[in-house]
């Protein structure tokens, strides 16, 4: 194909991907300095509608991106269905930088790159293309490129762009873990395109080339893949037979509330606290009291250091990125707290249930959810989830008191009602989720709730020890 009819294929192929919504691209630009990387995407961004094509540099990370997860910079970019996006400095760039300069072992580096693996299956997963570009060049065609690069005055910028790449010791470096990551996704879905960096016309009509075949490919609409095996539930019947029951009277919970925000107040201004955040997520059947359990949270807070997320159905724009895309935004940093109000657990809960998703999507979700809150952790931000638990009797007493109270009205809906014909399934569910994605690190706390005055304790004394654990470790 000439230049002519792949400029014209791949305005075809742009303008369809955007009509149909079917898949997002993501194109991975990678290699070594002045392979020609920048004047491919500026090519390309000439080919086609540069309108509709995002172009995303990632540098050194910002103080907030240091002290964020290491993919939650990536997932503030990722394009909706529809869209293509092209990524410079992506997490390669940062993964081989700390290899080359030896921040990470052989053996670091390699798990590394499996978490990348992961993190792009759940991509795929969710409907985005991923195609990885790496831009080559020889050390002696570096050095003369390099040369070119100094001696003009409007390009010269572009030379010594993170990496001394003078040095031969250190371009040899980056070559060798650049192999050990080929040869590591050598065999994957989501392997790597060579392009010869050297001479510029055939560079970049492989890359276009590449780059069309993917985006043909992504018109193709998205279907689920197949269904992750799971292991049997050892407890199936866990909030089935729970005894939701425990009393506390008015006087008795007045005095533990205000001496257990009192707590909560202490623990979570701790200086151990300084260089972490908290993240709390509240889940349950409907009326199980898990606004009024957030509300006595919150009394001990200053309104600067939370935020409260009400999770409802996704919005249609939300519908065209991955579901988790919606919850790294809201991450809490450094010092802050976020409260969940439902959660990402709703494709395990409510979309399984509703078959909002198929049975393939939900069941590779234990894994997903897993690993984002491992994530989460292991960046030292503290995740406790609450499971309030009542019995069908008190919700429908509940229900009817929200119908005759005027000012409670606004709390029932039609889908309470709906959601309550389906108790037994939501139980299953919660159960299968409560069993499936429990840790010590991240743990489900399950609340007895029939006593409202209890559950708000109950709640408050649980994230204390949870608290207090760390902060006196």
């Amino acid at each position: 194909m000439d230049e002519k009819a792949l400029r014209t294929a791949l305005l075809a192929a742009q303008y369809e991907l955007k009509a149909k919504q079917a898949r997002a691209v993501i194109v991975l630009v990678n290699g070594v300095e002045a392979a020609g990387k920048g004047e491919t995407v500026k090519r390309l961004s000439e080919w086609m509608d540069s309108r509709h094509l995002l172009v995303e540099s990632f540098g050194a990370p910002s103080k907030q991106e240091q002290q964020s997860p290491f993919y939650w910079r990536f997932w503030q970019k990722l394009p909706a269905k529809g869209q293509i996006a092209l990524f410079f400095g992506n997490w390669y760039s940062e993964l081989l930088n700390a290899r080359v300069y030896k921040r990470l072992s052989r053996q670091a580096f390699a798990e590394k790159l499996a978490q990348a693996e992961d993190f792009e299956k759940l991509l795929q997963a969710e409907g985005i293309l991923i195609v990885k570009l790496w831009f080559g060049l020889s050390a002696e065609q570096c050095q003369i490129r390099r040369q070119e690069l100094a001696n003009n005055p409007v390009l010269r910028w572009q030379v010594g762009q993170g990496i001394d790449w003078h040095k031969p010791k250190v371009f040899h470096r980056y070559l060798a873990a650049a192999q050990q990551l080929w040869q590591a996704q050598d065999q994957s879905p989501h392997h790597w395109h060579m392009i010869d960096g050297w001479q510029a016309k055939e560079r970049d009509l492989s890359a276009a080339r590449i780059v069309l075949q993917t985006l043909q490919q992504a018109l193709v609409p998205h279907t689920s893949g197949v269904e992750t095996a799971l292991a049997p539930m050892l407890t199936p019947s866990l909030l089935q037979t729970l005894d939701c029951n425990a009393d506390l009277n008015k006087k008795e919970y007045q005095h533990l509330l205000a001496e257990q925000q009192a707590q909560f107040a202490h623990w979570f201004r701790h200086k151990k606290m300084d260089k972490r955040s908290l993240v709390v997520v509240f889940e349950g059947m409907d009326a199980a009291g898990k606004g009024g359990a957030i509300r006595r949270l919150t009394a001990a807070l200053d309104p600067r250091e939370y935020h409260v997320m009400q999770v409802s159905a996704p919005s249609t724009q939300q519908r065209l990125l991955p579901y988790l895309h919606r919850f790294w935004q809201k991450i809490p940093s450094r010092g802050q707290c976020a409260i969940f109000d439902r959660s990402w657990y709703g494709r395990v809960l409510v979309e399984r249930v509703d078959g909002h998703c198929p049975r393939s999507d939900w069941s590779r979700a234990y894994a997903e959810i897993n690993q984002f809150e491992a994530e989460l952790v292991a960046k030292g931000i503290v995740v406790v989830k609450f499971w309030l638990a009542i019995d069908k009797d008190i919700q429908l007493g509940r229900f009817q008191e929200r119908e005759r109270i005027p000012f409670k009205r606004f709390k029932i809906t039609p889908d309470d009602w709906h959601n309550r014909e389906h108790w037994d399934d939501y139980i299953i569910a919660g159960s299968e989720a409560i069993e499936r994605t429990h840790h010590p690190e991240r743990p489900w706390l399950i609340i007895p709730a029939n006593n409202k005055y209890h559950a708000r304790v109950h709640v408050l004394t649980a994230l204390n020890k949870v608290l207090a654990d760390i902060c006196q470790s």
